[in-house]
């Protein structure tokens, strides 16, 4: 059936009495989440709004009673002597239910707001488990990302601590129709509690769609994302620029539509099966309706019952069948519900990413003779091909290695297997000849400063920009300016308004743009930072692929000697950048060995170190 996800352990079309039971009571075990005072407080304004409805259709009773003695009697009578403090209570309790709603609407929303603070960072602790990154790149995890769990960058405003305070406020609107309820039985038990069952029929069978409907919508979240992405595309400053240039508009709003499109035709039998049951359930609830009032106004013409009783039971009855209405608090309840349950298969598939060995031997002092790749074969999930296969060399301890190959070769995958970003298929590295599965993989980390191709540009100060290197060094000045000094980065520094405190990014006041080679500099310094703080391997991946000639010569006249005490590795396309490396590995495109040696000895050998060498220098003859 369209707009249904698939089956298996997800299946979105089984809603059974066990699973909406484990259901809320997971969601009410959320609320203490919010502290003993906001719950107390959001208790207290729940159960007095539902006393005070059900109070005020007994207070119109007794004053709409009154009001015929009353107009007989005269103003001074008895009856307009009663009538007058019961219209003062009336007009109270309609105030306190104004100021009751305010104050509800004020603690829900910080509760929902300390509810979800938590979740969320369940959701990070969880992405953040696995040793490897393997598991981001799951489109089910991301669907469930997008579906809520509390995240800020949902696609849906509904979470679970909306969930569990709707679950609550939904209660008390149960609490004051069943009081209302009780008003009505004073009339008939009877009708009071046929009434009562068509509701509950009624509201069973419209809740039982509803709930379909919302878990059916997690087989169109890839269309979702897919739409938000597309929109996000015509907005992005990045993407913006190219958007504009090749003329993508009219084929970026083409292509929007189509997804929504996609979303609203695979939904479309769901709503349409929610509008029919709508339409027969309430066609029910009328015809019971129309018996009860049928009913009352036969009790009080027969003098069975008085103006006031009818009149408070009047009120009943709509109290009553408000049980039916599908309101906020359901779709908060529903969708919060389903959002919750994301939380669960993000930490369940994140517990279940690739079995991973962590290990808890300590990584300090490492490496002190050299980390070597023995026989390492990897694919990338999803891929075909393997982006090494079989890779062995050893990277000696205080040494400058220098990684080369064409597009494709493996030269990152490389570095993130180094990183426990990923693990090997087959083969092992080692440390000094340790395992790396048997490190612990933190103190391993703290022992790297790695800046990949594509490092992150935080949209943060500068100081937090290269602080990320050494967290502990962050506030440290000295530290700092040394690690933007070596990195050949003062000039960059020097030209920001607020020196290290400028914004790197033009979306915040103040703040302003780096070029790309600007930006890498400040990534040099993040590494170099990341080396005072006591890292011992130097990972560079095309350090100097955005730095002119001139500013890469300045770099590497110095470079190697500032890092001396290092284990440098250096990844670049520039035989210019390489050749001062103590020892080269040329890779091929299948992520093999096939050349070791010195710059000199690999340009005596004349292999492909050598014609790769000559033809990038035949541009400069």
């Amino acid at each position: 059936m369209p707009g249904v996800a698939g089956r298996g352990d997800d299946d979105a079309t089984k809603v059974t009495p066990h699973d909406l039971l484990r259901q809320r009571t997971e969601m009410l075990r959320l609320l203490p989440r919010s502290g003993r005072l906001l719950l107390a407080a959001l208790v207290s304004t729940v159960v007095a709004g539902a006393v005070i409805a059900p109070a005020a259709a007994l207070a119109t009773g007794a004053l709409v009673g009154n009001i015929p003695d009353a107009v007989r009697q005269g103003r001074g009578g008895p009856a307009a002597d009663r009538a007058l403090p019961g219209l003062a209570v009336l007009i109270g309790l309609l105030a306190a239910q104004q100021l009751l709603n305010a104050c509800r609407q004020f603690v829900s929303y910080r509760a929902i707001k300390r509810i979800d603070g938590g979740l969320v960072a369940r959701v990070y602790q969880a992405l953040h488990g696995p040793v490897g990154i393997g598991h981001l790149q799951d489109p089910r995890l991301l669907d469930d990302l997008a579906l809520g769990a509390g995240n800020p960058t949902s696609l849906t405003p509904e979470t679970p601590g909306g969930a569990a305070v709707g679950l609550l406020v939904r209660a008390g609107r149960w609490a004051s129709a069943l009081g209302s309820g009780l008003i009505l039985a004073r009339v008939s038990w009877v009708a009071a509690l046929a009434l009562l069952a068509v509701a509950l029929a009624v509201r069973a069978r419209a809740h039982r769609e509803h709930l379909l409907f919302v878990r059916s919508q997690r087989s169109v979240w890839p269309s979702y994302r897919r739409a938000y992405y597309t929109a996000s595309l015509a907005t992005a400053p990045p993407a913006a620029k190219e958007t504009r240039i090749f003329g993508l508009t009219d084929w970026l709003v083409a292509r929007h539509e189509r997804e929504w499109e996609s979303i609203t035709s695979s939904l479309g039998p769901e709503r349409a099966k929610v509008r029919s049951w709508l339409v027969r359930t309430q066609g029910m609830l009328t015809g019971a309706h129309v018996a009860v009032f049928a009913y009352l106004g036969y009790a009080a013409t027969s003098g069975r019952i008085g103006l006031g009783l009818f009149t408070a039971a009047l009120q009943s009855t709509a109290g009553l069948t408000s049980l039916t209405a599908t309101s906020h608090e359901d779709d908060a309840v529903d969708f919060g519900m389903a959002a919750l349950d994301a939380v669960t298969r993000i930490e369940a598939r994140a517990a279940a990413a690739a079995p991973e060995r962590r290990g808890a031997q300590p990584a300090d002092g490492l490496p002190t003779q050299g980390i070597r790749f023995e026989d390492v074969s990897f694919t990338y999930p999803g891929a075909e091909r393997p982006a090494l296969r079989g890779l062995t060399l050893e990277l000696p301890a205080g040494r400058s290695v220098a990684i080369v190959g064409a597009n494709g070769a493996g030269k990152t995958t490389l570095v993130k297997l180094l990183a426990r970003l990923y693990e090997p298929d087959a083969g092992r590295i080692t440390v000094d000849g340790v395992d790396l599965a048997d490190l612990d993989p933190g103190g391993w980390r703290r022992r790297l400063a790695v800046i990949f191709q594509d490092f992150e540009r935080y949209e943060l100060p500068a100081r937090d920009n290269i602080g990320f290197g050494a967290l502990g060094l962050r506030g440290d000045d000295a530290a700092v300016s040394s690690a933007v000094r070596r990195a050949g980065a003062e000039d960059v520094v020097a030209g920001l308004p607020a020196g290290l405190d400028t914004v790197l990014s033009r979306k915040y006041p103040g703040g302003v743009d780096l070029s790309g080679g600007e930006w890498q500099k400040v990534a040099l310094a993040r590494a170099l930072l990341a080396v005072e703080g006591g890292a011992r391997v130097l990972v560079l991946d095309e350090p100097t692929a955005n730095l002119d000639v001139r500013a890469e010569a300045d770099l590497f006249d110095n470079f190697l000697e500032l890092t001396s005490a290092c284990t440098t590795v250096l990844i670049s396309h520039r035989f210019s950048t390489v050749r001062r490396a103590d020892l080269i590995y040329v890779l091929d495109p299948g992520g093999r060995v096939v050349e070791t040696g010195t710059h000199d000895d690999l340009l005596g050998a004349g292999d492909r170190y050598a014609q790769l060498f000559s033809l990038q220098a035949a541009r400069f003859a």
